[in-house]
């Protein structure tokens, strides 16, 4: 029904007129509120949809969230195992001959501002742990280091890497199983068990 003709209706009262157009009027209205009813329907069932796309979604980062936070929460509180020896003493600074490292074998710990990067081995760590010799440190490094026995170093030396992954023993790069471990951290079991 056009404005014109619902114009015409409210001017003329004239009842014949309003029984003529009455029945295209309801059937006008009705055929819109089918229309309204039927958009209504599909605009829920696309938000129904989009409703439970964004629950799987949200539950989805939930639990990558939860994971991080565990994450976070190892590297937070990493600690050599009990039975694993730690360097006792403070670190060295590196140096270009070595002189106050020991001259025997064991693995050695480079740590720079405080964090380790490196773990390696060595039959002579005097000889090896130099800024002159080795690739990874650097003047202003510090060295710790544990002796061992020359037949236990590769078994030691892969024990050791494996449970802290220190970033230069993987080529540079930050491993996303990585354990952020500083020195302060490892000597807290020490102070603790004192």
């Amino acid at each position: 029904m056009k404005h014109d003709e619902i114009m015409i209706i409210r001017q003329n009262g004239n009842l014949s007129w309003r029984r003529e157009v009455a029945p295209r009027i309801t059937r006008i209205f009705g055929s819109l509120q089918e229309d309204v009813r039927k958009n209504i329907s599909n605009s829920l069932r696309t938000a129904r949809r989009h409703i439970q796309a964004l629950s799987s979604e949200i539950k989805r980062l939930e639990e990558k969230l939860q994971l991080l936070r565990e994450e976070e929460h190892h590297r937070a509180t990493f600690a050599f195992p009990d039975i694993l020896p730690i360097p006792e003493a403070d670190p060295v600074a590196a140096s270009l001959d070595g002189s106050k490292l020991p001259n025997s074998s064991g693995i050695y710990f480079v740590w720079r501002h405080s964090q380790l990067i490196y773990i390696g081995k060595s039959n002579c760590i005097q000889r090896r742990a130099t800024t002159t010799l080795h690739h990874i440190i650097s003047p202003g490094d510090g060295i710790t280091w544990l002796q061992f026995k020359e037949s236990e170093l590769n078994f030691v030396e892969s024990l050791y890497i494996g449970i802290a992954r220190p970033a230069y023993n993987f080529g540079g790069k930050q491993r996303s199983d990585a354990v952020t471990l500083n020195y302060e951290t490892m000597h807290c079991r020490n102070s603790a068990s004192q």
